[in-house]
């Protein structure tokens, strides 16, 4: 131990390195070219060179993504957008995790309308930001379409 600081061989529950004796929060090598963070034993963070995965709630003054056009190709409108909104399906839920009340989609329910959305993973995970381009495209039809009744209304 050097001003606080342990190093161990380590794993979720026992980390490599943990602070003022708390052997059982710290970072640890979860496996090969990866890197963890624990907390009271439990993984909290998990890295690659690939993904970052959190367990918890992720809070930020903002969130950047990459959406560079010289990063993308095979570039399409979306096409009826608003017949996918009204496939979707909003829902309010509770975490059975820590009871935390919230709003979303389901993920399996998702991945029948925009598969290229839903991650095929055990634990299916949802890209919200892709979510934002249909709903864009969605208003823009119904602002099209109020925009042809007012024009039959005035007429």
């Amino acid at each position: 131990m050097y001003a606080g600081l342990g190093v161990t061989i380590g794993s979720v529950s026992s980390p490599s390195v943990y602070f003022n004796g708390y052997t059982n929060t710290g970072f640890f090598a979860p496996g090969a070219d990866q890197f963890g963070i624990s907390c009271a034993g439990s993984l909290i963070l998990q890295a690659s060179a690939t993904d970052v995965t959190v367990n918890g709630t992720v809070t930020a003054t903002d969130f950047n993504s990459t959406s560079d056009i010289n990063l993308k190709k095979d570039i399409s409108e979306i096409e009826n957008p608003l017949d996918l909104v009204e496939k979707l399906h909003g829902v309010k839920f509770t975490w059975k995790s820590d009871d935390r009340k919230t709003i979303g989609v389901i993920a399996q329910e998702l991945e029948e309308v925009l598969p290229e959305l839903v991650s095929n993973t055990d634990i299916k995970t949802v890209n919200y930001d892709g979510l934002i381009g249909v709903l864009i495209e969605a208003v823009k039809e119904l602002k099209a379409e109020i925009e042809e009744l007012k024009t039959k209304l005035n007429n």
